[in-house]
């Protein structure tokens, strides 16, 4: 092994001709000072690249000729409430005149890039490119390759500062990115990014996608420990790829979702699936955690607030309707977000549990449908969960299915603790579940309402201190009357405002519930 050390006063050129003459093996030392130059450096395999902490590199290399560059975009919607969806416009362009790399590895394994403290200025601030050439760093059908402890700073949205092609066992650990179109990007390429902070990248701070041109090889990585706020589209995305493990992360301020796991549009038959685990996400424009018809093992332990979508939301990618997204959401904290905590849009989940939902602007947990798939209902158990201080319900479900809502804490909600009532889009369809084992108490309607839907059995229930009636069974007043039908049993009912029980235009039974009024004597 050789160290080929390079002076400030060899210039940029000095580092081209160590990379060229450094044999597997070697590493070429960056020393002190200031290097600038527009040629590409070329790591080739076993051979690594080291920068000191006060070692400054500028690339310059630009592109010459724009007359290639056309732009264009489309507008994709993410419906997430019975109400309506949310557009936002995401922007692609096509390139024939390509862009320089700074650095590029090829067809190499065993390289090690480390302390690089990289600026990329092409003069091109705005121009949007997905494309891979004016890459930062460009490693192509690599394997075993690193790139860490490295500080890039891209002056322009062209390109990714950091991009795996068709790469296997790659890592991207501890390096601090800057802007560039994607922070950190993996296409079809498997590896570990650990420890980054990307930030005030055009597009998303971390991405996965199949490369266009091997749309049968999914990206695959472990995400942990990173850092990804302020970027123009998420946090963390993921597009028909995979992840063992999304954990540990921070998304904020970011201008879609912290995290998302979506259907690359080339690819809408395959879904993202992934673990997500540990993560904090929050102050977001769009969701905290978003599933476009995808699915995952488990969102867990994860705390999502101050988004201005729901907390956790599972809905379907618009180029596949037919595709709900699937998740067990347990032990996560969802709490002041601008919509619910936990939304179902048209998707399932085999349990959702556990989680604190509290002081969202809608509902702690909500389950509808969605305006692309209104023939389908969303459907989860939804088993001791605590929501309270919601400004709607605790749990709501619109024209959804529930195998059983049971053993949850609702309370202090604007509205009811437990709601099943129909979605604007499909009157003609009842929520319906099984009702067990819940405390609905201090709500500011009723503890337990059901609006023109069903219930096999509302059993075992405790609802007190509710301002209007401790239990609601009512109908709606359409044409005809659609009403509520019910089996109430062994529930205990207190001192609630209006009724203890109520059926308004509804059947159904009610037999062996307990009730207890409070009398209140003034003298």
């Amino acid at each position: 092994m050789t160290d080929i050390i390079v002076a400030e006063s060899d210039g940029w050129s000095g580092i081209v001709a160590a990379l060229r003459r450094a044999q597997p093996g070697d590493r070429v030392l960056i020393g002190p000072g200031r290097y600038a130059g527009d040629e590409t450096l070329v790591v080739q395999s076993g051979v690594t690249l080291s920068g000191c902490a006060d070692a400054n590199l500028e690339f310059t290399g630009g592109i010459d000729d724009l007359s290639g560059i056309t732009q264009g975009a489309w507008v994709t919607q993410l419906p997430y409430r019975d109400q309506g969806s949310l557009q936002f416009t995401m922007r692609m362009a096509s390139a024939k005149t390509p862009g320089k790399v700074a650095l590029q590895v090829r067809h190499a394994e065993d390289v090690t890039v480390e302390g690089l403290r990289l600026t990329a200025w092409r003069g091109l601030k705005d121009l949007d490119s997905g494309h891979f050439d004016g890459s930062m760093i460009l490693l192509e059908s690599t394997t075993r390759c690193l790139v860490q402890n490295c500080a890039l700073y891209s002056m322009a949205w062209r390109g990714p500062a950091i991009v795996f092609r068709s790469s296997s066992d790659a890592k991207v650990l501890n390096n601090d990115i800057f802007g560039g179109y994607w922070g950190i990007a993996l296409l079809s390429s498997r590896g570990l990014i650990e420890g980054n902070s990307s930030h005030h990248c055009h597009e998303a701070g971390i991405y996965l996608q199949p490369d266009p041109d091997d749309l049968n090889r999914p990206s695959d990585a472990v995400i942990r420990s990173n850092h990804c706020y302020d970027n123009g589209r998420g946090g963390v995305v993921l597009k028909s790829s995979f992840s063992e493990a999304i954990a540990g992360n921070v998304c904020r301020h970011n201008e879609l979702s912290g995290i998302s796991l979506e259907r690359y549009h080339k690819s809408p038959d395959v879904p993202s699936q992934a673990i997500i685990r540990g993560n904090y996400c929050h102050d977001n424009l769009n969701a905290g955690i978003v599933l476009m018809s995808s699915v995952c093992e488990v969102i867990e332990d994860n705390e999502c607030w101050n988004n201005n979508l729901p907390g956790i939301l599972l809905t379907r990618f618009d180029l596949s309707p037919e595709a709900p997204s699937q998740a067990v959401i347990r032990s996560n904290r969802c709490h002041d977000n601008a919509d619910a905590g936990v939304a179902l849009v048209s998707s399932s989940s085999e349990t959702i549990e556990s989680n604190e939902c509290w002081s969202n602007a809608t509902s702690g947990i909500v389950l509808s449908r969605a305006k692309m798939s209104p023939h389908a209902p969303s459907s989860a158990v939804i088993r001791r969960n605590r929501c309270f201080d919601n400004q709607a319900a605790g749990v709501h479900l619109l024209s959804a299915d529930s195998e059983a809502i049971e053993s949850n804490d609702c309370w202090d909600n604007g509205l009811s603790g437990i709601v099943l009532a129909r979605c604007e889009l499909t009157p003609g369809k009842p929520s319906r579940s099984v009702i067990r084992v819940n405390r609905c108490h201090h709500n500011a309607d009723s503890g337990i309402l059901l609006g023109a839907s069903n219930s096999d059995s509302i059993e075992g229930n405790e609802c007190w201190s509710n301002e209007r009636n401790g239990i609601s069974i009512e109908g709606v007043n359409a044409s005809p009357v659609l009403p509520s039908v019910a089996a109430l049993r062994m529930n205990f009912v207190a001192s609630s405002g209006a009724s203890a029980i109520q059926f308004v235009a509804s059947t159904g039974s009610a037999e062996g519930n307990l009730f207890k009024i409070i009398v209140r004597t003034m003298y």
